[in-house]
């Protein structure tokens, strides 16, 4: 794969925008969360959306930038915890972020919207988090192989 510093830049502003939608929802009370059907959708597919490209910018910087094949999704962000583009903590502290899209769009219907909401409550710092560093090591220009 060709690394393509813009399509990066792409799927950053769209992640921006998916964690935007989600925090507005940051403050929603379990107990608001559990009525709105309509509202539990709209957050489990902000959070499928926020996964992917999670997922896609660590897939393109791994192959891309460094010729690393990840064999799945966890193994991609870890990649870029390993390589720097962002932390070893925040790496860490996304480690499940694939299991957790998986359940949503393979075992939709065994989701816990309790476990969902306790993500939109206290998962999207993560998500903030590796937004900032992957924006700051591209603008660092530090994409070596």
């Amino acid at each position: 794969m060709v690394y393509k510093p813009e399509s990066v830049r792409e799927r950053l502003k769209h992640l921006e925008e998916v964690i935007a939608r989600l925090g507005a929802h940051r403050c929603t009370s379990l107990e608001t969360y559990l009525k709105d059907g309509m509202l539990q959708w709209a957050i489990e597919r902000g959070f499928i959306l926020a996964a992917e490209c999670v997922v896609d910018i660590a897939m393109h910087i791994s192959s891309g930038a460094y010729q690393a094949h990840p064999p799945d999704q966890e193994s991609a962000i870890q990649e870029l915890g390993a390589r720097g583009v962002i932390s070893k903590a925040t790496a860490a502290k996304l480690r499940g972020l694939g299991g957790f899209r998986n359940i949503l769009v393979h075992q939709y219907l065994r989701v816990d919207p309790t476990q969902v909401h306790r993500h939109l409550v206290s998962g999207l710092e993560h998500l903030e988090v590796f937004l900032r560093e992957v924006t700051l090591w591209l603008a660092k220009g530090t994409q070596q192989g």
